[in-house]
C-alpha cells in the first residue's frame, strides 16, 4: 500500500520530470525567437532557467532531489537515485549512462543561450545608441 509520503515523493518526481521535459523545447523555442512577441512566455522561461541556475550554484543540486529522497525514506522506501535527476531519467528511459560532465555541459549551454538571448536586445540597443552618438558628433 502506498503511503502518503510515497505519494508525495511520486508527485515531486512527476513535477521534476515535467520541469525537465519543458525546459529543453522551451529553450529551443526561445533561441529560435518564438517568444519574441510573447513577452509573458519569455519572462517565464527566463525566470525558470535563472532560478534553476541559482539553485545549482547555491545548493549544488536541485532542491527537489533531496526532497523526493526524504519523502521516500519517510515512507519506508529507499531513494530511487542519488545525484543528478536528469542522469537518472536518461538512464531509466534509455538504458544509456551519460557522464555527469555531459549534463553539466548541457545545463551550462542552456543557461548561456538564455542569458545571451536576454541580454542581446539591450546590447544591441546600447551599440545602436553609441553609433548614433558618434554620428551626431561628426
Amino acid at each position: 500500500m502506498e503511503t502518503a509520503y510515497t505519494f508525495l515523493a511520486n508527485a515531486v518526481f512527476a513535477l521534476h520530470l515535467l520541469i525537465v521535459l519543458a525546459v529543453l523545447p522551451s529553450t529551443a523555442l526561445f533561441c529560435l525567437g518564438a517568444y519574441r512577441r510573447r513577452t509573458f512566455l519569455r519572462q517565464i522561461h527566463c525566470l525558470g532557467v535563472f532560478v534553476m541556475a541559482g539553485w545549482q550554484i547555491v545548493l549544488r543540486e536541485c532542491p527537489l532531489v533531496p526532497l523526493e529522497g526524504a519523502l521516500r525514506e519517510a515512507g519506508g522506501e529507499a531513494a530511487w537515485y542519488r545525484g543528478s535527476f536528469t542522469l537518472f531519467v536518461v538512464e531509466w528511459t534509455t538504458g544509456f549512462h551519460l557522464p555527469v560532465v555531459v549534463i553539466t555541459f548541457l545545463s551550462v549551454l542552456i543557461i548561456t543561450l538564455t542569458t545571451i538571448a536576454v541580454l542581446a536586445p539591450y546590447v544591441g540597443a546600447a551599440l545602436s545608441l553609441a553609433r548614433s552618438n558618434q554620428t551626431a558628433r561628426r
